[in-house]
């Protein structure tokens, strides 16, 4: 069989289901199926947790969920949406109080060959944005038909991680959403879904 046709029909053969996940989460998931095969094709155990998600920062206008998924981009100055000769400088509104810190950490069990996974988010605290704390869990396993025919299952979704905006006010008391300068009844609505995946993936390997 030619080395095409070969690569043609592990393509075919490889995604049964699967849901997609975001940024972060994907690096995670692509680690996870890694070393799941690697483990199924080999005695050698894994004897310690490994990590596969570790996010240090303290942030300022570019904000993310817990998933990786893209929260809000916010310049340090704005003009307002309905007057553009009106700007004002707004970065210390979007400029994080805590250093943020998520990791997500990975134990292969050595008998049931599950891969259990556990993650936390701590969280942002900006004046006029906030990203409460958040925990991931996961599963994975590689399941084994035949020879060099397998059946990888793996499931991830953060929990918490709620979003709060807080509006600006002018000299008269009047909400505005800050980034836009516009009205806070106007302002957009943001994707605050948590990041979750699952997928069902059959391999047949050469």
């Amino acid at each position: 069989m030619s080395v095409l046709i070969r690569c043609l029909l592990c393509v075919l053969c490889q995604v049964a289901c699967s849901f997609s996940a975001h940024a972060s989460d994907e690096e995670h998931r692509d680690t996870i199926s890694r070393v799941l095969m690697a483990s199924s094709q080999s005695s050698t155990n894994l004897l310690y947790p490994f990590i596969t998600q570790l996010y240090v920062q303290r942030e300022q206008g570019q904000f993310t969920l817990s998933s990786g998924q893209s929260l809000m981009s916010v310049s340090s100055t704005v003009a307002s949406g309905y007057d553009a000769s009106i700007a004002h400088h707004i970065g210390d509104f979007y400029q994080a109080n805590n250093l943020r810190q998520r990791w997500v950490m990975n134990y292969l069990d050595p008998q049931t060959r599950w891969l259990i996974s556990f993650g936390y988010d701590s969280g942002t605290q900006a004046d006029k944005l906030s990203i409460e704390a958040s925990v991931f869990l996961g599963l994975a396993k590689n399941i084994e038909l035949a020879k060099q025919h397998h059946l990888m299952f793996s499931w991830g979704q953060w929990f918490g991680g709620k979003v709060t905006e807080r509006p600006c006010l002018d000299a008269y008391d009047r909400e505005y959403w800050c980034p836009k300068l516009i009205a806070w009844t106007e302002r957009p609505v943001l994707d605050t879904s948590p990041g979750k995946y699952y997928e069902l993936k059959y391999q047949w390997l050469f």
